[in-house]
C-alpha cells in the first residue's frame, strides 16, 4: 500500500462491483482520471461498458475462443471465465 500516495490506491470489492455496477465503474473512471461526462452518462457510456466486460460476453468474444497453444497445454476457457458469481 502506498503510505506516501493513498490517492494512487483503490480499493474495489467484487461484490460492490455486482451490486451496483455503474456506481463502480463510474468511481473506476474517476480514479484512473478518466470521470464520465454528463453526455456520455446521458448516451448510455457507462452501460455500454458494462455490458461489453460482462462474463458472458468476454467468455464469448472469438479472442478468447482461439487457441493459439496446443490443448495439451491450453487449459479449456471454462478454467479462465467461472461463473462470476460470489
Amino acid at each position: 500500500m502506498s503510505v506516501e500516495k493513498p490517492s494512487n490506491m483503490l480499493f474495489m470489492r467484487y461484490k460492490e462491483l455486482k451490486e451496483d455496477p455503474m456506481a463502480q465503474t463510474k468511481r473506476l473512471a474517476k480514479f484512473l482520471g478518466f470521470p464520465f461526462s454528463m453526455e456520455e452518462e446521458k448516451i448510455g457510456v457507462v452501460n455500454q461498458i458494462i455490458d461489453f466486460c460482462s462474463f458472458n460476453n468476454l467468455k464469448d468474444l472469438e479472442v478468447n475462443k482461439t487457441r493459439k497453444m496446443p490443448r495439451s497445454i491450453m487449459p479449456s476457457n471454462k478454467l479462465f471465465f467461472r461463473s462470476g458469481k460470489v
